[in-house]
């Protein structure tokens, strides 16, 4: 009986006095009368009577640990039995921090079998007690043949106990203590890093070394180390495909039976989607040399699936070495090395060690957890690519992780360099500005008392080159700096401050020459490159401000040309500048004001071509333009948006620009041929397919020429999740091979994030390859798969707009995420979930809409969505909602024939059994939605009358007034699922 669980707060503290009183005079040796205590807490006699006896016995078994036969603590007690329920106690084996685990018979089955007993220190401590049973729990419910099986859970006399198979063998710590006990009588050399263990590894749970078991030798080959981490690893994966995380692996816990095999034990500290908080955020949870840095710093709600795989990562690295990557002389320095990643090759301390093998352990550690393995799953598939010979996943890491790498470990530096540098900017602003107000002093008095003009000018000429000296050194150390530091993560605010310092820099420097267009174009450049950074942050509004101040200067300096080669450089930059300002205002919801800006580029690119048509970079500007251009119409005049395309391809296939096989004209080409893919799907399939298999291979070809080059792989990727979809739709396509596609697009897409996590547009493909790949599912009727892709999709989402709250694009495709799951449950019978997911969709959508009531694609999503939610209500007998919800869809097309036509009708299916007078209300909503309909060009006749959902109306006169006067054209049913992809 759980005692404990029944006793308010205070008669718990009063137990706990109780029994640290009796334990304190049992270790002290003296004498206590049972009784005395038993009267003095009268109301925790049954209590305690039932704790007593356990204690006195679980005592006597921590006072000699190999000794089951130890003489017992005197107390008034008898001697308790050395059995728990159906298990005879044998021997003990083992203990830990989570319990001690004996040698132990099943009487019912007669087998032996390791039962592991909660130690007594834990019985009053609550959250220990739920984390012994959460490890029972955890264990059992995974079946895998590497993961030590559980037999059965129990209590008996108060003591908390479970059984599992015994494991014949060692533990991986005891195998490398054996095998460095083996090294040291051969004498042999070994690293001059010896570990200085911070936390003693406990005895493995369930494995005995008795004199029918077989020590485990020999291990000490790379592939038989690296086999048994595959094994490892694939133990894992099941675990956390059903949503567990072991927290603790390390040699201690993984076992090698007498036929090499692994076998993964002790989930003490696992933690599992089920879990009701037994962890806080904040708790260390794991052995500190094998923690995660998620893990070390406390940060609980950052360790996932992947915490298991740097600690594999580590238990290998030390499998290859015998030595720990990180140690110390004390916690808090092996805390930093874990959390900075500082740690040695294992080819620093075994130098034949193969490359790859030493990559595959650096990526399993990586600090940053998007660079592991994404799933053990691949860490074990890299590890085989390994045994078998074929280049693996892991490489070594780039220029730019080096740098990161770096920047992490040395941050305070790095930021404060920083700072050295904005005071440098401030201080040679001053110094500037002073030195050449000096300079054109002393030049004006030499001009007047000498009279010479040649020496005034000569020292003119020198101040302007200081000047110009002093540019250039600030524009390396501001603008250029903060381009090397674009490879960095969390460094973009501090290169947004110091390029505000740059800024600050210029304007000072303006108001002493207000002529120098050099400075204004330095300036408006800056600008420029301020809205690239913001962009990249998610900050659109204030990329938009940053491009319209660029602008705004481009502008002036194109007035202020002096030769047509000035002219033809401003009027360049001005184009890009205006291209990149509408894609960002596009994207806020302001169409007409893009379109415009557009509009403008490329009326300034068509004259300079004019003039010098020999330019290539002139005419691949141009095409952008064209199909910038193409992707904002598409939210309206779809035949317009097909003109701007085929614009776009007509200049990049002129033979002046074929000609030129250049990188940028390819990847222009591609883009475009992918965005008029996009934008016929609807309507012509074969077409879309065409175009996207073109642009595919263009992005082929970039990768192949380009093998490093990360936007390209992005590109590729994202045109396989696009034509995929699209084949998707055909009938006799191989589904099985699309979803493999999918799945390769996807990880691709996963390991650019990993290598550039502060690229959201890298986020929003995946969500967007996610979101297709769950469509398709849904037509495949595969439910259970299509759910997890989008909920996945509807997550990654989630976490873009928590940093983007402003980006209307991505509300709206989070809000068609929420309708596509709400289509699956909906297609399961599950109404309610449906209904959940449409009604979280619509208020996206709304949001999306209401900010931005132009973009056309908004009100088509959130029509739709709306109509799905009305057809699950009217399923759930919700009439009046569901009539309420037509009503609401209908002012989204006040102009729409067609669409009115069809509210109409869902009006009509809500009010068949509602009572007269709340039919007759609807009746006269239905009158008013056929009147709009009629005004919008909506030609009635008298077969309306014979439509079954209209019996409701045959009695209303104004209903039959509105049938008697035209002919009625056919409505299509709305479509139900959301637009898959954006262009």
């Amino acid at each position: 009986m759980d005692y404990l669980g029944t006793k308010s707060s205070n008669q718990q503290e009063r137990l706990a006095e109780a029994l640290d009183e009796y334990l304190c005079a049992v270790e002290s040796g003296e004498s206590i009368d049972m009784s005395e205590l038993l009267i003095r807490y009268p109301d925790l006699s049954e209590t305690l009577q039932e704790y007593l006896p356990s204690l006195a016995w679980l005592r006597a078994g921590f006072a000699d640990l190999n000794d089951l036969d130890a003489p017992a603590w005197t107390t008034d007690f008898t001697s308790p039995p050395r059995r728990l329920g159906d298990y005879e106690l044998l021997r003990q084996i083992g203990r830990g921090g989570m319990g001690v685990v004996y040698e132990a018979q099943q009487q019912s089955l007669d087998r032996r079998v390791a039962l592991k007993i909660l130690p007594f220190a834990s019985m009053l401590d609550r959250k220990q007690i739920l984390r012994f049973q959460n490890e029972a729990r955890a264990a059992a419910q995974l079946q895998h043949p590497n993961i030590v099986p559980i037999h059965g859970v129990g209590s008996d006399q108060g003591v908390h106990f479970y059984a599992m198979q015994l494991i014949n063998g060692q533990s991986l710590r005891q195998v490398l203590e054996n095998r460095s006990l083996a090294d040291e009588q051969k004498a042999t050399s070994k690293p001059e890093s010896v570990h200085q263990s911070i936390n003693t590894d406990a005895i493995s749970d369930a494995t005995s070394q008795s004199a029918y078991g077989k020590h485990v030798h020999g291990i000490r080959d790379t592939r038989a180390m690296t086999q048994l981490v595959v094994q490892a690893a694939d133990a894992l994966q099941t675990a956390h495909e059903c949503g567990i995380i072991h927290r603790d692996i390390k040699p201690s816990n993984l076992l090698i039976d007498e036929n090499r095999k692994l076998w993964i034990t002790d989930f003490g500290l696992a933690s599992s989607s089920m879990d009701d908080g037994v962890t806080a955020t904040g708790d260390i949870i794991g052995t500190l040399p094998y923690m995660s840095p998620e893990q070390a710093s406390g940060q609980s709600t950052l360790v996932d699936h992947r915490t298991d795989v740097y600690s594999l990562g580590v238990t290998l690295y030390e499998l290859l070495t015998n030595c720990r990557p990180f140690e110390g002389t004390n916690h808090n320095d092996v805390l930093r090395q874990i959390e900075s990643g500082e740690c040695k090759g294992v080819r620093h301390w075994t130098p034949s060690i193969p490359k790859d093998l030493e990559n595959v352990v650096a990526k399993a550690m990586a600090t940053d957890r998007e660079e592991r393995y994404a799933s053990a799953r691949e860490m074990a598939d890299d590890l085989e690519r390994f045994h078998q010979g074929i280049p693996t996943v892991a490489r070594p890491p780039s220029t730019a992780q080096r740098i990161t790498k770096w920047a992490r470990r040395h941050q305070t530096s790095v930021l404060a360099a920083i700072a050295v540098a904005m005071l440098s900017i401030a201080s040679l602003t001053t110094g500037i500005i002073v030195l050449y107000q000096e300079r054109a002093e002393t030049a004006a008095a030499l001009a007047t008392s000498q009279a010479n003009e040649n020496l005034a000018e000569q020292r003119l000429v020198l101040a302007k080159r200081n000047l110009e000296e002093a540019r250039s050194a600030v524009d390396t150390l501001g603008t250029r700096a903060a381009e090397l530091l674009s490879h960095v993560p969390r460094t973009e605010f501090a290169r947004r401050n110091l390029l505000e310092s740059v800024l600050h820099y210029h304007e000072r420097l303006l108001i002493q020459q207000n002529d120098s267009p050099q400075l204004r174009t330095d300036k408006a450049m800056t600008h420029a490159k301020m809205g690239a950074i913001n962009e990249q942050l998610g900050d659109d509004q204030r990329a938009s401000e940053q491009y319209e101040i660029a602008c705004q200067l481009f502008t002036e300096l194109l007035d202020m040309a002096e030769d047509n080669d000035q002219y033809g450089r401003e009027a360049a930059r001005l184009a890009t500048c205006l291209n990149n300002h509408a894609l960002v205002i596009a994207r806020l919801g302001r169409t007409d004001d893009a379109k415009a800006r557009i509009a403008k580029a490329i009326k300034t690119l068509q004259t300079l071509i004019t003039e010098t048509p020999e330019q290539s970079d002139l005419q691949r500007s141009l095409a952008t333009s064209w199909n910038n251009l193409g992707i904002i119409q598409a939210d309206h005049d779809t035949a317009a948006a097909r003109e701007c395309y085929r614009s776009a391809i007509k200049i990049l296939e002129q033979p002046a620009s074929a000609a030129q096989d250049n990188s940028e004209r390819l990847l222009t080409l591609a883009t475009v041929f992918r965005n008029l893919s996009l934008l016929v799907k609807a309507d012509h399939l074969e077409e879309a397919i065409r175009w996207s298999q073109e642009s595919m291979k263009l992005y082929e070809k970039l990768v192949e020429s380009e093998p490093t080059d990360l936007e390209y792989k992005a590109h590729l990727a994202n045109s396989y999740s696009g034509l995929t979809s699209l084949l998707s739709k055909r009938p006799m396509e191989n589904m099985d091979k699309l979803l493999e596609t999918y799945a390769d697009a996807e990880q691709t897409q996963r390991e650019l994030i990993q290598r550039e996590p502060f690229r959201i547009d890298r986020r929003r493909e995946l969500a967007i390859t996610l979101n297709n790949r769950g469509l398709m599912e849904t037509r495949l009727q595969r439910f259970e798969a299509a759910e997890k892709s989008l909920q996945s999709a509807i997550t990654t989402q989630e976490q873009i707009l928590e940093e983007v709250p402003g980006d209307l694009t991505g509300t709206s495709q989070l809000g068609g995420m929420h309708n596509n799951l709400g289509m699956v449950y909906q297609l399961q019978g599950q109404d309610k979930r449906a209904a959940e997911s449409y009604l979280s969709g619509i208020h996206l959508l709304q949001i999306a809409y209401t900010n931005a009531p132009d973009v056309q694609r908004f009100r088509n999503h959130l029509s739709r969505t709306l109509y799905n939610y009305g057809r699950v209500l009217r399923q759930q007998g919700s009439m009046n909602q569901a009539a309420q919800t037509a009503i609401r869809r209908r002012k989204l097309w006040p102009n729409n024939a067609k669409q009115l036509i069809r509210v109409s009708e869902e009006i009509a299916e809500a009010i068949q059994f509602m009572p007269g007078q709340r039919r007759s209300r609807y009746q006269r909503e239905i009158n008013e939605t056929l009147r709009l309909a009629i005004n919008a060009g909506w030609k009635p006749d008298e077969t309306i009358m014979a439509t079954t959902v209209y019996e409701v109306m045959h009695t209303e006169p104004v209903f039959r007034r509105h049938v008697h006067q035209l002919e009625r054209h056919p409505v299509p049913n709305e479509n139900t699922i959301a637009s898959e992809e954006e262009p």
